[in-house]
């Protein structure tokens, strides 16, 4: 099948309902559940609140900053497109490729922690291998490769119930934690901020570790530019676009509060955290619960043993479901790096007028991202730094940095200007998205929606085009 009939196929099918549901499928699987006790364990219960209102602020911005150029340009492969036109094709190829390793490395890291959500029940390693290693990825593949029409339809149904999911749990720890008495001066919420030498020295160092465990939580919230080229049309995009990321956010502390209500951050059965395992003796072989997650501990501390398996089992079609979202992910992003889409960025910011500014979302969404980069280092600040810590942080980082230098050697473009400037002279950035436009052109059908929505993409262009003209000629009747 030719590339252009791939797309014509896969276009216009999803409501904008779907797209929503699909988004709160990737975003929401264990990560809630699991991540969250790893950093309660790391810096205690107001540790890990305030790293998840820092990583709600940033996802944010990012939400907003890529919804908007997605409302404007739904272009298949967004992440590679807009990266690729409006910053450098070269770093757009290796951000598709690194979105598609990420994507891949989340359905593998899903199934694994299904797999070993299934040890609750003392599943044999053999029942695992065949349910969550062989079983479940062999029916994701099928699933996606029936058509975004059916997975759309499952996905849908698995958003809502997720959602139902993560309301009942966060009401029950509420319930859970006015029965026993839990949110007084005695309780765990008021161990506030903490940290356990000798891995972590002080406060500030725990939650700076504990931001990017608490991130993996939030992978996924962008993936609403992935679905825009398969949206039914322009409207189906613009309420999952905006307000998808908050529904996300309240859903989070919702059940974030929950969480360091009814369990102390000094549990054994807490999530191992990685790089710093004598923070967390677990003793999870040793006595039940055989789980990590929180409202399973939560509900077993209860005496709920009932309703613990009820939630584990919840969890785990949770889990399978986000693995089956980050499939559809890898797999559309795969596509896109074997594409050839222009993209967009900024220039510099000396001597610009508040037009050419980038709008705050933007660059708190990338100075949020960068400090999550920096605080991967955090387990070595204070302590000797190895080989394999440095691997654990930024080797995957270090591979892509290569890879680009490589490809902008190969392309003869290693000194080329990045970025579209955004300059009181705009015809560079017009050029740019009457490119967009085009590509949306040579993609969608003459008819429609979408096709409306593109001419009129097209005219802000030309409009866009005709202002900076008829102010280049005022300006130069002015300067005579």
């Amino acid at each position: 099948m030719s590339g252009h009939n791939q797309q014509i196929k896969l276009k216009q099918t999803l409501h904008g309902y779907q797209i929503f549901f699909i988004v709160l499928s990737a975003v929401i699987g264990t990560g809630v559940f699991s991540n969250n006790g790893a950093a309660m364990a790391i810096a205690g219960p107001w540790g890990l609140l305030l790293s998840i209102l820092i990583m709600s602020l940033i996802a944010i911005a990012v939400s907003e900053s890529i919804g908007e150029l997605t409302q404007e340009f739904p272009v298949s492969n967004a992440i590679v497109t807009y990266v690729g036109a409006f910053v450098d094709p070269d770093f757009g190829w290796v951000i598709g490729l690194a979105y598609w390793y990420a994507y891949a490395a989340s359905f593998a890291v899903q199934n694994a922690a299904v797999a070993e959500l299934a040890t609750y029940w003392e599943l044999s390693r053999t029942w695992q291998i065949l349910a969550f290693y062989f079983l479940a990825p062999v029916l994701f593949f099928w699933l996606n490769m029936t058509g975004v029409f059916y997975y759309g339809i499952v996905e849908t149904v698995g958003g809502v119930l997720k959602l139902c999911f993560i309301f009942g749990v966060s009401i029950y720890f509420y319930v859970l934690s006015g029965q026993e008495q839990l949110g007084g001066s005695d309780g765990s919420i008021s161990d506030g901020f903490q940290n356990k030498p000798p891995m972590f020295l002080t406060h500030a160092q725990a939650v700076c570790y504990a931001i990017p465990l608490v991130a993996y939580s939030f992978q996924g919230i962008e993936l609403v530019s992935m679905t825009a080229f398969e949206a039914r049309d322009d409207r189906a995009l613009r309420w999952p676009a905006r307000w998808t990321v908050y529904v996300v956010v309240l859903v989070y502390i919702m059940c974030t509060v929950g969480e360091v209500l009814t369990v102390k951050w000094t549990n054994d059965h807490l999530s191992p955290i990685p790089g710093a395992p004598q923070v967390n003796p677990r003793t999870i072989d040793e006595r039940p619960p055989a789980s990590n997650s929180v409202p399973v501990i939560a509900a077993w501390n209860a005496g709920h043993t009932k309703l613990a398996g009820f939630i584990n089992g919840c969890l785990i079609l949770s889990g399978l479901s986000a693995a089956n979202t980050s499939l559809y992910a890898s797999s559309r992003t795969l596509y896109g790096i074997v594409s050839s889409l222009p993209g967009f960025v900024r220039g510099g910011r000396s001597q610009m007028n508040f037009e050419s500014m980038q709008p705050f979302p933007a660059w708190l969404g990338l100075i949020g991202c960068i400090l999550i980069f920096c605080f991967s280092s955090a387990t070595w600040w204070v302590s000797k730094v190895t080989f394999d810590k440095v691997a654990t942080a930024y080797a995957a980082h270090v591979v892509l940095f290569i890879l680009l230098i490589m490809l902008k050697l190969a392309n003869g473009t290693l000194f080329k200007r990045w970025g579209v400037p955004l300059s009181p002279d705009k015809t560079e950035l017009s050029q740019t998205l009457r490119g967009l436009s085009n590509d949306m052109l040579a993609e969608q059908p003459s008819d429609g929606l979408v096709a409306l929505t593109i001419s009129e993409s097209s005219r802000r262009t030309v409009s866009l085009e005709r202002r900076e003209s008829a102010e280049g000629r005022d300006n130069g009747v002015l300067s005579e």
